[in-house]
């Protein structure tokens, strides 16, 4: 599978429920996972990755509308990212709780995975258990060159849900 990188995938993302922001004690790591997983997965297919990973799933409408609130996109965009694309999660490391979610399409025999926003704290998928909000003087920005402002608001979680079984 090949991989890419969307333009917007590299903004900071502040919602009250949901950052890319990392504490920075987890910077590295993070980065150093994702490498990894450019690295193991792209020798593979969708099909096998699905199988490696418990993570790797396909979005539902809804959870697309979410990504395009948090990228920031336009109604229309939101519409097209809904309507149009496929939209998949995939772990970048299963004990870290890393994610990412991206585009999938056929590409040369293959799939290309563009990805659309990171979630170094599985938040999207809100776990008491496993998700950590980053924010105050122990948080950073993801892609930011110098922090923001924003990750000094404290966050508002919503309560543990269950998730649909996935297909």
């Amino acid at each position: 599978m090949f991989f890419t990188v969307s333009s917007r995938a590299f903004r900071c993302v502040h919602a009250p429920e949901f950052t890319n922001a990392l504490f920075s004690e987890k910077c590295q790591p993070f980065q150093l996972a994702f490498l990894k997983m450019l690295s193991d997965y792209a020798p593979k297919t969708w099909k096998e990755i699905r199988k490696i990973s418990k993570h790797g799933h396909y979005l539902e409408d809804y959870e697309k509308k979410r990504i395009g609130q948090y990228l920031g996109l336009t109604s229309k965009e939101i519409q097209s990212l809904v309507n149009n694309y496929t939209v998949c999660q995939i772990a970048i490391d299963e004990k870290e709780n890393y994610r990412i979610f991206g585009i999938l399409e056929d590409f040369a025999n293959t799939h290309l995975f563009k990805i659309l926003l990171f979630d170094p704290n599985h938040l999207f998928y809100y776990n008491p258990n496993k998700s950590q909000y980053p924010w105050g003087s122990e948080a950073i920005c993801l892609f930011s060159k110098e922090n923001c402002s924003l990750v000094n608001c404290q966050p508002s979680l919503p309560k543990p849900t269950k998730k649909p079984r996935r297909k």
